[in-house]
């Protein structure tokens, strides 16, 4: 098969592939530089409860949404604009520290002082926090401690038991107890029984003079130190982790911490970001300004909702980085990977087979076979006995028992059908291997022999990608041209394919945590088994991956799908996926089949043609998807107004809606979808980040947004808006009936004296004929009537220029109405002339929204019809279908069929449809009855609504 060829051929130029990793470490984002108004210093940092980031700095308070930011200064000129400590109340809303001791809230757009029960000192504000009792904590730098509930106020100092007035940080802990570091200690404080209470930690601290603070998930408390680095406190506070007394800590005082997985992230103030283990508090990895970061000073560390790590510092204020990725570089053209339980990664390249003894450790060559000369490694794999085996290309397999160094080599001579082992697995019993020439199986037995499949078993073995051992000791095969095959304990085979929608060629398999299987096809189709039914994932779920080689379960419930281009990844909770590819500098991967391994920690390692990659697999909780906000609602582009505000007064129905979906990882991938219910039911896809509704018409709507990244909405989050226009005065029911009654008295008079004139014609049969189609006849004029005066006092209210103008044209066209009142047909000509000043007056009203497209032949201007039916075929047009700048109506006139005057428009129902009279069509079919035999035919298809009338002959003239 061509792919099975195009197979061998990628395996034999392995190391010609580009380099499309970034740097080597984590990818870091400049954020603010950019803006209208840019970011010159950051010093603190805090998650609003909607996922925007709030930065406070030397020039106040910024707002940032991933694109642009918003600054905020105290309403009060004599607050000091450098905000040096943020933290939300207990009412949600965000709180402001200030360099000169003053607080301050953030409530709507305004940063607004607080005054509290008693004058605050003016101390420079170091931290605030508020717990679960509604207690607003305050540490300052100088006076101590104070904390606000209502009207109570309670300062905490020296003379009260605190260790020194100096507060640097403050951070509650598992129990809801307020920790306080100090320049002399720790001081935790909470309330019993509506009182303050405090204590002084116990344990001794290898460096009294604490900076900083951080809880930990597991429940304990990390404490930055002045000289002693980053010290972790269990929480009965007792030390669990700090340096040996014997080590030295050189990188400076710690401002900064934050606890990730295994890791901790320490923030210093000299050195930039440091990243230990967290259990031998060993450097990692370390950033600073000649080690690709850019700043020696991190002031604050932050974790968003999205898995993002903020960091601020001097040089470049605002900077985030997504932790759970990274670069660690190495050795290139990587063929395959193994982690072994004790921390030791296998890697194999096309120079050879290296040892890695742990994190960052250098790797050592592995000896003993002449790993080049047998082809190269292209296959690793380690059994439940402990036993190392790797596969080459052309030179059979190699093993190697626990604490041995030789090897032991299996070839052709010991039964395998071919040298060239594309993947090894072991369910228990046996080491089973693909080859270029089948599948072979060595039983554990202590045989010295593989024993090759039958082939006549399962033909679709003929060529296998990937073997994978389940938890019940079945095995799953990956195949070329056979789909998917499964062998149970027994040894029946049964095989997966076109008729389960299962790709003819499968490159890799995965298990879950759960025992369900995964599989990738190259065909862009991701597939899960749950052990009953196979589901498929393609670029309409959201795959965006092509060219798949490796398919990989985290073990925190996600999915990596490794392709040429990057990286996706299924969140299997929420279906939804996330994505790492050019604009991460993961372009050209050019990735190898079993180039990707899972160690103890949980860490997956993927092995590329440019170096390694890391990836730490995040919490769960994390979100994968961006999250919709309603920023902001505008009137006339100019007002803005507060979204707790429904209800609009008539001439305000000129609404912008302003709005954002949060996705700090990516911003510039966010797509968006709006639907305004009243107006228009259909969401509308856009790019842009707000959007304008003129001239809504008064009722009850409500407007809908939500955001995605790759089209996937089905899982988005949806922000709403509720609110209603209000009626003018002339649409108000009190009005209408006035109006009502004037127009019902002359109705009542036209009627009376129209019966009286029927009447004298009753005795013949022709004058009953004129008497009905006088009757249908006069239906028109009080309906077209009484909506012409609705729209001139409309015109009045809104544009009074153009009344006059109106008013000229309504008079011609009754004019022209009163002369046509006696016949019974008109002239097409004549019709025409009528519908166009009809229409004209139509235009004034809606603009270029509405247009009209007449096809008339010349031939056809003499044919007869009944006077003013354009008129109430083009009015019912305009009266049942939506009209507006999005959407325009454009309604066609012309000849179809034999003697057949067609008028037709696209179908644009309104939501909300006026009341039919019920004068329009009907009037229309009773004319024509009287008239002629020849019908009147009404459509409703392909998003089309048409109505035929037949056209009379023309009159014939004498001679």
């Amino acid at each position: 098969m061509m792919l099975r060829a195009g197979f061998l051929l990628w395996i034999g130029l392995m190391g010609l592939g580009t380099t499309g990793l970034w740097a080597q470490g984590l990818r870091f984002q400049r954020h603010g530089h950019s803006s209208a108004t840019p970011l010159r210093s950051a010093l603190c940092l805090q998650e609003g409860p909607k996922g925007f980031i709030w930065v406070g700095g030397h020039e106040g308070l910024f707002r940032y949404d991933g694109d642009l930011l918003r600054s905020y200064v105290p309403s009060d000129p004599t607050v000091s604009d450098t905000v040096t400590a943020l933290g939300l109340g207990p009412d949600g809303l965000l709180w402001t520290g200030h360099e000169d001791g003053r607080l301050c809230r953030l409530s709507g757009d305004s940063l607004r002082p607080v005054s509290l029960p008693e004058r605050l000192p003016r101390a420079r504000i170091t931290g605030l926090h508020s717990d679960s009792a509604g207690v607003l904590w305050v540490a300052t730098y100088g006076a101590g401690i104070f904390a606000c509930r209502g009207d109570q106020l309670w300062h905490f100092t020296q003379a009260e038991g605190l260790l020194g007035d100096e507060v640097y940080d403050l951070a509650p802990d598992a129990q809801g107890r307020i920790w306080v570091a100090t320049d002399r200690g720790i001081n935790r404080l909470w309330l019993a029984q509506g009182q303050p209470r405090l204590d002084t930690l116990p344990t001794a601290l290898p460096d009294p003079l604490v900076l900083s603070l951080c809880p930990d998930p597991l429940g304990g408390m990390w404490l930055g130190t002045y000289a002693r680095g980053p010290v972790y406190l269990e929480p009965g506070g007792a030390v669990v982790h700090a340096l040996p007394a014997s080590e030295a800590w050189s990188y400076g005082p710690v401002l900064s911490l934050l606890p990730l997985g295994q890791e901790v992230w320490v923030g210093s103030r000299a050195s930039g970001l440091l990243i230990l283990s967290r259990r031998t508090l060993q450097l990692r990895d370390r950033y600073d300004r000649t080690h690709r970061f850019g700043n020696r000073r991190v002031y604050d560390m932050h974790q968003d909702r999205f898995g993002n790590v903020w960091l601020s510092g001097e040089k470049e204020p605002l900077l985030s980085v997504y932790p759970y990725l990274s670069a660690v570089g190495g050795e290139e053209n990587i063929r395959c990977l193994l982690a072994l339980p004790d921390g030791h990664r296998y890697l194999a390249t096309n120079d050879g087979l290296y040892v890695l003894s742990g994190y960052g450790a250098s790797p050592v060559p592995v000896t003993g076979v002449d790993w080049a000369g047998a082809g190269g490694v292209i296959s690793l794999y380690q059994d439940h006995r402990g036993w190392v085996w790797a596969g080459t290309y052309g030179g059979g397999i190699y093993g190697r028992s626990p604490g041995q160094t030789a090897w032991r080599a299996y070839g052709r001579a010991e039964g395998l059908p071919d040298g060239s082992i594309l993947s090894i697995a072991s369910n228990g019993e046996a080491l089973w291997v693909a080859t270029l020439a089948g599948v072979a199986y060595l039983p554990l037995d202590g045989a010295d022999r593989f024993i090759p499949l039958d082939r006549t078993r399962s033909p679709a073995l003929d060529y296998v990608y990937q073997i994978k051992a389940a938890p019940d000791g079945s095995l799953w095969f990956a195949t070329d041209g056979g789909g998917l095959v499964h062998r149970d304990r027994s040894g029946t085979f049964r095989v997966f394919g076109e008729k389960e929608g299962i790709p003819p060629v499968i490159y890799s398999i995965s298990l879950d945590d759960q025992g369900h299987l995964w599989a990738g096809s190259p065909d862009t189709v991701l597939i899960h088994w749950d052990g009953q039914t196979f589901q498929r994932y393609g670029p309409s779920e959201g795959l965006r991956a092509t060219d798949l080689t490796s398919v990989i379960g985290d073990g925190q419930g996600r999915i990596l799908v490794v392709h040429q281009g990057g990286i996706d990844v299924l969140d299997q909770t929420r279906e939804t996926f996330s994505y790492f590819g050019a604009e991460w500098g993961l372009e050209n991967l050019d990735p190898d089949l079993n180039a990707y391994a899972r160690d103890a920690e949980g860490v997956i390692w993927l092995g590329t043609q440019a170096g390694l990659l890391r990836y730490l697999p995040p919490p769960a909780g994390e979100l994968t998807q961006p999250v919709t906000q309603l920023d902001a609602v505008w009137i006339y582009l100019s007002e803005r107004v507060d979204t707790s505000l429904h209800v609009f007064p008539y001439e305000d129905r000129h609404l912008t809606f302003a709005y954002t979906g949060l996705w700090y990882r990516e911003p510039e991938a966010v797509g968006y979808e709006h639907q305004l219910e009243g107006y228009d039911p259909a969401w509308v896809a856009t790019r842009d980040r707000k959007v304008t509704f003129p001239r809504l018409s008064p009722g009850t709507y409500t407007f809908r947004v939500r955001a995605a990244i790759n089209g996937q909405f089905e899982q988005a989050t949806v922000a709403s808006y509720r609110f209603r226009i209000q009626r003018p005065f002339w649409q108000t029911y009190w009005f209408w009936g006035l109006v009502l009654l004037l127009v019902t008295g002359g109705f009542l008079a036209a009627i009376r004296q129209r019966e009286g004139r029927l009447r004298q014609q009753a005795h013949l049969e022709q004058e009953r004929i004129r008497f009905q189609f006088e009757t249908l006849r006069s239906q028109v004029n009080p309906h077209f009537l009484f909506n012409s005066f609705n729209t001139l006092i409309s015109l009045i209210e809104d544009e009074p220029r153009q009344a006059v103008s109106y008013a000229n044209q309504l008079s011609d066209l009754f004019r022209n109405m009163l002369a046509f009142r006696e016949r019974d047909l008109l002239a097409l000509k004549e019709e025409l002339a009528v519908l166009r000043t009809y229409f004209s007056l139509q235009q004034q009203r809606y603009g270029a929204n509405l247009r009209l497209d007449l096809d008339i032949p010349e031939a056809y201007q003499a044919h007869q019809l009944p006077p003013l039916t354009l008129q109430l075929l083009i009015e019912n047009a305009i009266k049942h279908n939506v009209i507006a700048r999005a959407r325009p109506l454009t309604i066609r006139v012309g000849i179809v069929e034999e003697d057949y005057l067609e008028v037709s428009n696209p179908l644009q129902p309104k939501r909300q449809p006026e009341r039919s009279t019920g004068m329009g069509l009907p009037t229309i079919r009773a004319r024509y009855k009287i008239l002629t035999d020849r019908t009147v035919k009404i459509s409703q298809e392909d998003g089309y609504f048409a109505v035929r009338v037949p056209l009379l002959p023309p009159v014939r003239k004498p001679g």
